[in-house]
């Protein structure tokens, strides 16, 4: 059973993408990362589309936020558009509230180091992760 996450998801979206501490600003949502990307590469909505084998359509409505519930783009299209967009894997799955496989495995692997985590402050989180990325290196 997979211990449920809720406000946890951010400190661990956040841990994860390369800053060297935890922040307390808002992380755009999916659609608005996509579409910076795909602005950066110059790709318009129909070109990025046919490179990930998709409806022009529907990118935009992920961009938009405009997809009905139960349309949300799966994992392998969020792979695949962090690869063709040269975009952090792990910051697209996590904005779209998919925990990537590497932290699904150690959440599960270590339920309780998590558990204790999560009943930790900010400023007392941001101690351990600064430490955390010490160790790491």
């Amino acid at each position: 059973m997979q211990p449920a996450l809720g406000n946890n998801l951010a400190a661990i979206r956040l841990w994860n993408n390369g800053t060297s501490e935890l922040s307390t600003s808002v992380t755009p949502p999916l659609g608005t990362k996509l579409r910076e990307l795909r602005h950066a590469k110059g790709l318009t909505l129909r070109t990025l589309a046919d490179r990930v084998g998709v409806g022009f359509t529907y990118l935009s409505k992920i961009e938009n936020g405009k997809l009905e519930s139960g349309h949300a783009p799966s994992e392998q299209l969020i792979q695949i558009l962090a690869r063709e967009l040269n975009g952090d894997e792990r910051e697209l799955l996590l904005l779209a509230n998919k925990i990537p496989e590497t932290i699904r495995r150690r959440l599960n692997e270590r339920p309780a180091a998590f558990a204790v985590l999560a009943e930790l402050d900010d400023e007392n989180l941001d101690k351990i992760v600064r430490k955390a990325k010490r160790l790491a290196k």
